[in-house]
């Protein structure tokens, strides 16, 4: 008993339970015993093709066994290949493996404490990839949308050459504002009071975090007009 045929999935054989086959051995006189194969006789097609021509016309077969063209057929066989490299080089990495992948970067002359040294290296590039990922997260994306509301008024400040100091407090930064551009007292004065009393207040309602965004929205429209006018006198 064995298996006979199979499935060619890229650049490796797919051999399922459905390739399998059996051939016989007889005896023949002045011979001895023989291996013959009955399909042969009964389905000659089976021999080349395999089974999966033979029975591409039965009902109730899966259209993967039966290797129909399908999107069924496609996504098992795009499964296996993934699961195949899995296989390859996470299950079955070996120091073979190993010295092949670094001949094909030009780096098998390498030794041991150089490859530790790359793995330390690597590891530390990871994990301050993820720490700053981490910090960056939250500042960039919060749920709150007083806190989201409160960043899209400091970016919009950062852009008028008047950013936020690390742990300045609002009012400072108030007061920061009015001492710098006066002309941006009033409405930034709004903005932050509003700011103040939804993040340290005792209670909060839909209404006074809409308020707070409308006022922001018009304070980013107002520079957003400021910017443009200024560019169109200097075009001038």
């Amino acid at each position: 008993t064995g298996y006979q045929g199979g499935e060619i999935n890229n650049d490796y054989l797919i051999v399922r339970q459905s390739d399998a086959h059996a051939w016989a051995e007889v005896w023949l006189e002045g011979k001895g015993w023989i291996r013959v194969d009955p399909t042969a006789v009964i389905a000659p097609e089976r021999i080349e093709t395999g089974i999966a021509d033979s029975i591409r016309e039965a009902a109730g077969l899966s259209s993967i066994i039966r290797r129909e063209k399908s999107w069924r057929r496609d996504l098992a066989l795009k499964l296996d290949r993934l699961e195949n490299k899995w296989n390859q080089w996470v299950l079955g990495y070996s120091a073979t493996e190993q010295s092949r992948l670094l001949e094909k970067l030009g780096m098998e002359q390498i030794s041991r404490f150089g490859m530790l040294l790359i793995a330390i290296g690597g590891a530390a590039l990871t994990w301050l990839l993820v720490f700053w990922l981490i910090r960056l997260w939250p500042a960039t994306r919060p749920s709150d949308p007083v806190e989201a509301a409160w960043l899209s008024f400091q970016q919009a400040m950062r852009k008028e050459g008047l950013p936020r100091h690390n742990g300045e407090a609002p009012r400072d930064y108030q007061r920061r504002i009015a001492d710098n551009r006066p002309e941006l007292a009033d409405l930034s004065e709004l903005i932050i009071d509003r700011y103040v009393k939804l993040a340290y207040g005792p209670a909060r309602t839909r209404q006074m975090v809409q308020q707070l965004q409308e006022a922001i929205s018009t304070f980013r429209h107002e520079r957003w007009v400021a910017r443009w006018r200024r560019l169109l006198r200097l075009s001038r």
